[in-house]
């Protein structure tokens, strides 16, 4: 059993078009319990409560079957459902550009609240541990559903726009004449997802090699204005990490990541498949256990790419220090 409580706070003046403060709470209770009617048949049944200042009241519950095989290896059944409550733009967003106290342009609205996003997921994994090679491997097959997706959508009050995407509701009240549209919050349709995800993590004396590989298949879309919805995932993604140990407790890390293709939605572009490479170099310090380390990383070692949009938007390349000290 446990519980978390937290509060938020922000104001703006171009997001809210007012002085006000906006706040919201979150408060959430959650436990698990566990039964085991045979040595190798057990169950998790978990769940969790919580109120949102935006989302309201929801519990969210998850149900695990594992049957161990043999002493290394499990078979996994689990399904449940969770929630996204709206944020606290996605509630009030007001957003206007003004000058001298003129309303000149507005942006982002929200004329009527939107409902918390829902995900619903069932999936069968195998887990297995090799003891002798120091191996751990796991595969899953999933399905999801995606329900009430939070999104954006232009309309228009007047000219040709009027005709083909009409709002739904009258222009605000500080709306500019120089305007005819508005990008407005609303709750779309649902989006269901399959797909196979893999990893394994091989230890050694001298470091780690760790991976996954991901597959993703979008096929079916509800009630979902944006076309591009079902081109939104990368079918395949994946990644490949070398640890490697070092004298005095240093040590060093190359990663490679590979994402397929996929369609940013809201005005996005259709990207190409990426390769990235990091790299980190740490040292350990103080007290084993102690989770002292200093690093310097070095993101993007290929370059910089792009992210959303091919031409306009780019991830730079990085390369940054950090302390951390525990305590």
């Amino acid at each position: 059993m446990g519980a978390e409580w937290s509060q938020g706070a922000a104001s703006s003046l171009r997001y809210f078009s007012s002085d006000e403060t906006f706040r919201d709470q979150n408060a959430q209770v959650f436990g698990n319990l566990d039964w085991s009617p045979l040595t190798d048949l057990s169950f998790n049944l978990g769940g969790s409560f919580e109120y949102n200042t935006y989302g309201g009241e929801l519990f969210s519950p998850r149900l695990a079957m594992n049957y161990k095989l043999d002493p290394h290896s499990v078979v996994r059944l689990s399904a449940g459902q969770a929630y996204r409550h709206p944020s606290m733009l996605e509630s009030y967003a007001n957003e206007s550009l003004i000058f001298e106290g003129k309303v000149l342009d507005t942006g982002l609205r929200s004329l009527a609240q939107v409902s918390p996003e829902r995900v619903r997921h069932v999936d069968l994994a195998y887990l297995m541990q090799i003891p002798e090679w120091k191996l751990d491997f796991d595969v899953r097959v999933f399905l999801e559903k995606y329900d009430r997706f939070i999104d954006d959508e232009t309309c228009y009050f007047t000219g040709i726009g009027a005709s083909l995407q009409p709002c739904p509701f009258p222009p605000p009240g500080n709306f500019p004449a120089v305007g005819d549209s508005v990008d407005y919050l609303l709750n779309q349709g649902g989006v269901s997802t399959r797909g196979l995800e893999g990893r394994f993590d091989w230890r050694q004396d001298w470091g780690r090699i760790v991976g996954s590989v991901t597959l993703v298949n979008i096929f079916d879309v509800e009630n979902f204005t944006d076309r591009d919805a079902i081109k939104s995932a990368p079918e395949a993604a994946g990644h490949l990490m070398l640890i490697k140990y070092l004298p005095e407790r240093w040590r060093f890390s190359l990663g490679y990541y590979y994402q397929g293709s996929m369609m940013w939605l809201n005005d996005g572009d259709q990207l190409k498949p990426r390769n990235l490479f990091n790299a980190k170099l740490s040292r350990a310090f103080g007290d084993p256990g102690a989770d002292n380390e200093f690093a310097i990383t070095a993101l993007s070692l290929s370059g910089d790419y792009p992210e959303f949009n091919e031409t306009k938007l780019r991830q730079e390349s990085l390369l940054f220090a950090t302390l951390r000290l525990g305590f």
